[in-house]
């Protein structure tokens, strides 16, 4: 339910919110095509159709299938080995390991997925261990949607051409947190963190050498804006599809998980003002 409302809402935001667009060129040395700063035109307004929501949500489906696919077939695998039993052995043995340790079990996992994580990259197929994917799948699908919907309007490059300017017309001594909040912000509408860097990184980058602020400082900017957000947003595939099997309403997630995101929002404007103390 709450996808279709967030799609409702991207769809009404395309009637207020301009069109526009920068101009792109493909990097000679990486090869990725990036934002030429200070290129961005506006083309007036071009507002979706709420008709074509149906479609949108089919072809965001479409677009995420071979997602979909992996994720069903390490689901479908990840229940045959649940089937032999031995991932409930598994559990009983580190269950009778840890008797009267307890407190030491969510250390463990957190540790676990911290590794497959930084290792492997390991985010949307966590939903196979919250019993079922196929949930977590249409989610995907749906939440593709959405930025289809902004993607189609070409309001994107206009809400990323804003928080630039936002940025740097801020005081000199703020605008490290600026560019963190700025990602923050922008992680709210494109949703994939490569995605997200091709379009913020090219345009904040001459800011950021204009008052000083190395790009290693950009970089973790960055990354903090993009990593504290995807356990916040209702357009993070993984979370809404975890949230979904396991029968945790998203208003009651976000009642529990916002204080500690604000936590840690906190800690990183103070890291940001550290990085810029320390020179790094």
């Amino acid at each position: 339910m709450i996808i279709v409302i967030l799609i409702f809402l991207a769809t009404a935001a395309t009637y207020i919110i301009p069109a526009g667009e920068f101009t792109r060129y493909e990097d000679p040395v990486s090869g990725e095509t990036l934002v030429q700063a200070g290129s961005y035109v506006s083309t007036g307004t071009n507002p979706a159709n709420p008709l074509h929501m149906p479609m949108l949500m089919y072809d965001g489906i479409l677009d995420a299938a071979d997602v979909i696919a992996f994720l069903l077939i390490i689901g479908g695998s990840f229940e045959l080995v649940n089937a032999s039993g031995a991932i409930l052995a598994l559990c009983r043995t580190v269950g009778r390991k840890l008797r009267g340790k307890e407190i030491f079990v969510v250390p463990i996992f957190l540790a676990l997925f911290a590794v497959f994580g930084t290792t492997m990259g390991m985010s949307n197929e966590v939903a196979i261990f919250v019993p079922i994917g196929i949930t977590m799948a249409l989610t995907l699908g749906f939440a593709r949607a959405i930025m289809l919907t902004l993607e189609n309007a070409m309001v994107i490059d206009t809400i990323a051409n804003a928080v630039s300017i936002a940025v740097n017309a801020l005081p000199a001594a703020v605008q490290s947190i600026g560019f963190f909040l700025a990602q923050t912000g922008v992680s709210f509408v494109i949703t994939s963190g490569s995605g997200m860097a091709a379009v913020t990184i090219p345009l904040m980058a001459p800011v950021a050498d204009l008052i000083g602020l190395s790009r290693q400082a950009l970089v973790l900017a960055y990354q903090m804006g993009d990593g504290f957000s995807n356990l916040m947003l209702p357009t993070t595939s993984s979370l809404l599809g975890a949230l979904a099997v396991s029968k945790i309403p998203y208003a009651r997630w976000v009642k529990f998980m916002f204080p500690l995101f604000l936590i840690w929002t906190a800690l990183g404007a103070v890291m940001m003002v550290l990085a810029v103390a320390v020179g790094y």
